[in-house]
C-alpha cells in the first residue's frame, strides 16, 4: 500500500511528464502504443496538473493536463493539424481571420502570426470562463492584433444559456438546449450570455479582407451559418469557411439535413469539401455524396474557388 500523499503523487507524475512525452514522440511504435494506451490513459490523463509550456513555434500554452487539447499539445506538439494547414494556405500578411468558438485561443494565436500587424483576428468565445483563458493566452503571447469578443454567435439578437463541459474538454461549451446532448457532455449551466448574428459581430469594413472563418461551436453551427449569410456577397471568392457538423444533432435540434444546411451556400457558388482528419488534401462533396449519410460528425470546408 502506497504511503505517498496525493500531492506527492501528483508532483511525481508531473516530474515524469517530460520523460513520457519524449518516449511518445521519439520511441518505436510499440512503445508509443504502450505509452498512449496504458501510461497516459491509466495514470496521466485524469490528473489535475497545471501545465505551462511553449510549442515548437514559440506559442505559449497554459492549462490543465485533463484538458484533451492542452494534453495533446504538450504530448504530441499539435492539435488538428489539417486546420492549421488550411490556415497556412489561406492567410497571409494583412488578411482577416474570424475564429468562432475560439476556446482558449490556439488557432487565433496561430492566425495572429500569419496575418501580422497589418492583419486582424476576431476571436469569438461565448463561455465567460473560457473567455478568461482566451484573454490570458492573448496577453502572454502578446497577440495585439486579436480582438476578443465574449458573445454567442447565433442567428438572432438576444440572450442564450450556455452550458459548460467537464474538465476533460472545458472549451466544449454549448448553447444548444438539447437534453440528450447536455447529458452526453455532462454539461452544467454556466451563464446567460448575449447572442448576436455574425454579421453584427464582425465590423463590416473587415468583410472584404476575411480569408478564413473557423466555426466550432459544439452543435450550434447551423445558427452561426445562418447569421453569416448576409456577409457572403462581401467575402472574397477565395475565403474558406471551416465548420464542424454533427448530423444527428443537426436533425434533432434544427430539423435539417447537411444538404439543407448547406443549400444557401451552394446557391452562392460555394463548394463543399470534407477536411482530412490529420493532414492531406480535402475531398470535394456533391449533394448526393454518400458521405453525407455515412458520418456522424464531419469537418467541412466551404469555398467558392476550388481548392
Amino acid at each position: 500500500m502506497s504511503t505517498r500523499s496525493p500531492d506527492t503523487r501528483e508532483r511525481l507524475v508531473a516530474s515524469l511528464l517530460p520523460v513520457v512525452r519524449f518516449g511518445l514522440r521519439h520511441g518505436p511504435a510499440p512503445l508509443r502504443r504502450v505509452i498512449r494506451d496504458q501510461i497516459i490513459r491509466r495514470y496521466v490523463a485524469w490528473r489535475q496538473i497545471p501545465l505551462d509550456f511553449r510549442l515548437s513555434d514559440g506559442l505559449r500554452v497554459r492549462g490543465d493536463l485533463r484538458d484533451v487539447i492542452v494534453r495533446s499539445l504538450y504530448m504530441d506538439g499539435t492539435w488538428d493539424p489539417s486546420l492549421r494547414d488550411l490556415l497556412a494556405a489561406q492567410l497571409s500578411e494583412g488578411d482577416v481571420f474570424v475564429d468562432v468558438g475560439a476556446n482558449f485561443g490556439l488557432f487565433s494565436l496561430v492566425a495572429s502570426r500569419m496575418v501580422g500587424a497589418s492583419g486582424a483576428v476576431i476571436a469569438i468565445e461565448a463561455s465567460p470562463t473560457t473567455f478568461a483563458r482566451l484573454l490570458d493566452h492573448l496577453r502572454v503571447n502578446e497577440a495585439d492584433n486579436v480582438v476578443a469578443v465574449n458573445v454567442a454567435a447565433s442567428d438572432h439578437v438576444g440572450h442564450v444559456s450556455i452550458h459548460s463541459s467537464d474538465a476533460t474538454n472545458p472549451g466544449a461549451s454549448t448553447i444548444v438546449a438539447d437534453a440528450q446532448e447536455l447529458a452526453a457532455r455532462h454539461a452544467t449551466f454556466e451563464a446567460e450570455i448575449e447572442a448576436k448574428p455574425l454579421h453584427e459581430i464582425v465590423p463590416r469594413a473587415l468583410w472584404p479582407r476575411i480569408k478564413a472563418i473557423k466555426i466550432d461551436v459544439e452543435g450550434a453551427e447551423a445558427e452561426v451559418l445562418r447569421g453569416l449569410e448576409p456577409m457572403l456577397s462581401a467575402l472574397p471568392a477565395e475565403t474558406a469557411i471551416a465548420v464542424e457538423i454533427t448530423r444527428s444533432l443537426l436533425s434533432r435540434v434544427y430539423g435539417l439535413t447537411p444538404q439543407q444546411l448547406l443549400a444557401p451556400f451552394r446557391a452562392r457558388g460555394f463548394i463543399a469539401y470534407q477536411r482530412a482528419e490529420d493532414s492531406g488534401p480535402p475531398t470535394p462533396l456533391g449533394d448526393g455524396d454518400p458521405v453525407f449519410n455515412a458520418w456522424e460528425t464531419a469537418d467541412l470546408i466551404l469555398r467558392r474557388v476550388p481548392i
